[in-house]
């Protein structure tokens, strides 16, 4: 597994599940692991919540060079974008 940490906190990466990037900052979705769900007779629902939190370039520097570099260090080998070719599309 890979960690990822930043100042206040360690994040799975393996359980990311999406970084929508902007000019100034990062909104990471993290899948969360509590399930929650109904049942009565035979039918029912079962849901689930991914938590979402923000690095701003302007308020956490380094947590956003870390999420840069992180992004940047896979764009290679996959087909994300790098950060730069997204903030040209901008």
């Amino acid at each position: 597994m890979t960690f990822i940490k930043l100042s206040d906190m360690v994040i799975n990466a393996s359980k990311i599940t999406s970084i929508r990037m902007y000019n100034n900052k990062y909104i990471i979705n993290v899948l969360n692991n509590d399930v929650n769900g109904i049942f009565l007779a035979f039918s029912g629902s079962i849901s689930s919540t991914n938590n979402q939190f923000e690095v701003c370039s302007q308020e956490r520097k380094a947590d956003y060079a870390i999420i840069t570099n992180w992004i940047n260090a896979r764009a290679t080998d996959s087909f994300i974008p790098s950060t730069s070719e997204t903030r040209a599309r901008e």
